[in-house]
């Protein structure tokens, strides 16, 4: 589903008509409908008020809208019906309507009111009844979505009524036919071009790669912190990308001006020692190019190739040219599929030149007014990408260089989820066999976690943080004061759903039996599980344990709390709420 191409199969639209019974006639192409769109969505109105029903057609791709107006002639007859609802929902949601016709042919016909009636869509809540030759309603019969029902006798054909739950009668509403005048058009779709300008709403950390100088030696991609740089992909074979080089050169002041810094690296030679080819040399001699001319590493492309894929959550292959711009930072803050223009280029160096919302909305493609904050992309993503394309190193790598950044309290450390980070480097690690590392990792996302669940707790969010604790200790289960602090909140906290004291007893009993019963406030912990689960000899019996233990390490301030809590115990009373 990432390979960037359509599930469609190009099928033209199809539309079939009942001829009676069970059998279909397909009249795709005499109903006018079989337009060759990638179509999704069909939304079905009397739009025109004239007693038939119209379509609106959603399509995947350009025409997005298509408006297929009934001109059908025919003398049939309707009767359309809105539903209010009183004591069900105002919609009436799950009504069902029975019409009974009278005449040489009695029937019946029911439609039932629907949210969504098809994929990505909602039809018309009014219920549009085809009569056929039928000109007398016998009754009709509404069954409210609460189990009411209702029973009316004077409805009319081709009229359209709105009937409000419990009123007992029906409101006529005039016949207004809508007067639209609609020009049929074929639709002029825009020349279609690989051209691209991918502006990223979050920018995520360029791996670290390196490319081959014109000496040959192995350079490592820096930055500076000074500008921003633009990696430009190209091959001497590659015209597009001649004639870019060609704009860049004479552009070059105006690139050094707003302090940009070229690189350009030629891919003809990727599983070639050589750092460059004869023809590349005298084409960048012939242009007397001024910027860093250098030769890409197939480790480079491919890294290439893995931002490009996790952004836009597609796997195709950069085209050439190619161009990714980056911040001072070594952020990627924008993607050029195919040839850039120097002034569009321009433009975006100098609004993207400060990390803000201003720049965020460059990545937007129309304009408008935000419901909620943009989404942050999650570089941990281009690990996964990594690690799922078989890059094993590449994926550790790139993981430990956004840990770096998180230390460091670089830009974009804000994007970054520490816990998964080690989490991810603890399992690659303990994969290898390299316990040790692997352990360090993972205790580093426990106290993440650890951390984080003090810090909800403390601020009164007693659920998010039981929840945290106990991801700590998935990833660490000996870790002692996350085992105390979530059975301390599951034997004594005052929401009788948030307390759970055989937990809290079985996580209780086993850190005192791995700490010996020698840690005052685990035994504290423990009696106050006692005392929740009705034990409260046990409680009296631990608590005067603490109490001997906290004596003897001279621990006034505990000893104190815990001469309270034994008058509780004694007296038959559980711990609520206190620390």
């Amino acid at each position: 589903m990432f390979e960037g191409r359509s599930w469609s199969g190009n099928e033209r639209n199809c539309c079939f008509l009942n001829t009676g019974g069970d059998r279909w006639a397909d009249v795709s192409a005499v109903s006018g409908f079989d337009f060759p769109d990638d179509a999704r969505a069909v939304a079905v109105t009397d739009w025109d008020h004239d007693g038939d029903l119209d379509l609106w057609v959603n399509n995947r791709n350009a025409p997005r809208l298509r408006f297929l107006r009934n001109d059908v002639g025919q003398k049939n007859h309707f009767l359309a019906v809105r539903l209010q609802g009183v004591t069900c929902n105002r919609d009436a949601i799950g009504a069902r309507v029975t019409v009974e016709l009278s005449g040489k042919k009695p029937r019946k016909l029911h439609r039932t009111l629907y949210a969504g009636d098809a994929y990505q869509s909602q039809s018309t809540k009014w219920l549009m009844f085809g009569l056929g030759d039928h000109r007398q309603i016998k009754r009709t019969v509404v069954q409210w979505p609460d189990g009411r029902v209702e029973t009316f006798d004077d409805l009319a054909a081709d009229r359209r009524y709105r009937i409000v739950q419990g009123r007992g009668r029906a409101e006529m509403l005039p016949n207004q036919p809508r007067q639209l005048n609609l020009i049929a058009s074929t639709p002029k779709l825009p020349p279609t071009t690989d051209a691209a300008r991918i502006v990223l709403a979050s920018r995520v950390p360029l791996p670290k790669v390196t490319y081959r100088a014109a000496s040959g030696a192995t350079v490592p991609l820096t930055f500076d912190g000074d500008g921003m740089t633009l990696l430009n992909l190209w091959a001497p074979w590659c015209r597009p990308c001649v004639a870019e080089l060609t704009e860049l050169v004479s552009a070059k002041n105006r690139l050094r001006a707003v302090g940009l810094r070229v690189i350009a690296l030629n891919v003809e030679q990727l599983d070639d020692e050589a750092a460059s080819s004869d023809a590349a040399d005298r084409l960048l001699d012939r242009l007397k190019f001024p910027f860093t001319a250098a030769t890409a590493t197939t480790e480079l492309v491919d890294c290439l190739e893995v931002v490009q894929r996790t952004v836009l959550d597609i796997k195709q292959p950069l085209p050439l040219p190619s161009s990714f711009l980056i911040d001072r930072d070594g952020r990627v803050v924008a993607i050029y599929r195919g040839p850039l223009k120097v002034d569009r280029l321009l433009r975006d160096a100098a609004l993207l030149a400060i990390d803000n919302e201003k720049s965020r909305e460059l990545a937007v493609p129309l304009r408008g007014r935000r419901l909620r904050p943009p989404a942050r992309f999650d570089p941990l993503q281009i690990a996964m990408t990594f690690f799922e394309g078989g890059y094993l190193n590449a994926a550790r790598r790139y993981l430990e260089q956004c840990l770096e950044i998180v230390e460091q309290k670089q830009p974009g450390a804000e994007l970054m989820n520490p816990p998964q980070l080690n989490t991810m480097l603890g399992t690659m690690a303990s994969d290898r066999g390299e316990t040790a590392l692997a352990a360090k990792h993972f205790a580093a996302a426990a106290n993440w976690h650890f951390d984080r669940a003090r810090s909800l707790h403390q601020a009164g969010n007693v659920a998010e943080a039981l929840g945290e604790y106990r991801a700590a200790l998935r990833l660490q289960p000996d870790l002692k004061s996350a085992m105390n602090n979530l059975a301390w909140i599951l034997a004594t906290d005052p929401n009788a759903r948030i307390r759970n004291g055989d937990e809290a007893l079985r996580l209780a009993t086993r850190l005192c039996e791995a700490t010996k019963h020698r840690r005052p406030t685990f035994l504290d912990t423990l009696a106050a599980a006692q005392a929740e689960t009705g034990r409260y000899a046990a409680a009296v019996k631990t608590i005067d344990r603490a109490i001997e233990l906290a004596k003897r390490a001279g621990r006034d301030d505990l000893l104190r709390q815990l001469q309270a809590r034994r008058q509780k115990y004694q007296s038959g009373n559980p711990q609520r709420g206190e620390e």
